[in-house]
């Protein structure tokens, strides 16, 4: 018995030891004034659309305001292909376009290169942009043109990438044969 108590006791001592080994290191705290802001810029038009400078340029730009991150979203209908995102002068620089639809402008980001133009009416421009993979929100969402104001489109000030989280059916006629399949749509 007292043979058994002591194997059982080393099992016990060895496996505290191992679950002791296990154990992450301990958590170190962020060092006082550490940066916890990333600072950036959102919905840029380049030289690709109706702005003036390049994407060199712009990032030369942004990264002389100290910038980290800039955004461009140049008008399209999604068909250009999209450039990876890459540092530029020190400045993340990612891809986006600003979509049209019948009640105004939507920021689009994390499309592939559409097989099909994207435009048309708020639902079927989101719906799209999701079924590629995208997220967006509206483009001018606190503009005083009213028509650059797109009713029920989420703004840029939603927590979250869609203010309508749902299922999206798919829409005959939409794209080519070759996109259903890839998005898993029936032919």
């Amino acid at each position: 018995m007292t043979r058994r108590l002591k194997i059982l006791g080393l099992l016990v001592l060895m496996t505290a030891l191992l679950m002791f080994m296990l154990l992450p290191p301990r958590t170190v705290p962020a060092p006082a004034g550490a940066a916890t802001t990333i600072r950036g810029a959102f919905h840029i038009h380049s030289n690709r659309s109706d702005g003036s400078g390049s994407l060199e340029d712009i990032a030369a730009a942004a990264s002389r305001a100290g910038l980290q991150f800039i955004i461009l979203t140049d008008h399209g209908d999604a068909t250009r292909p999209v450039a990876a995102p890459a540092y530029l002068s020190g400045v993340l620089t990612i891809d986006g376009v600003e979509l049209n639809t019948t009640a105004g402008h939507y920021a689009a980001f994390g499309l592939p290169q559409s097989p099909y133009p994207i435009a048309g009416a708020p639902d079927d421009v989101i719906d799209d942009v999701h079924r590629l993979g995208g997220f967006g929100v509206a483009a001018h969402p606190g503009s005083p043109r009213a028509s650059l104001i797109p009713p029920g489109l989420p703004s840029a000030g939603s927590t979250t990438p869609s203010a309508r989280p749902r299922t999206i059916p798919y829409r005959p006629g939409c794209c080519p044969s070759s996109t259903r399949r890839r998005v898993g749509r029936p032919s």
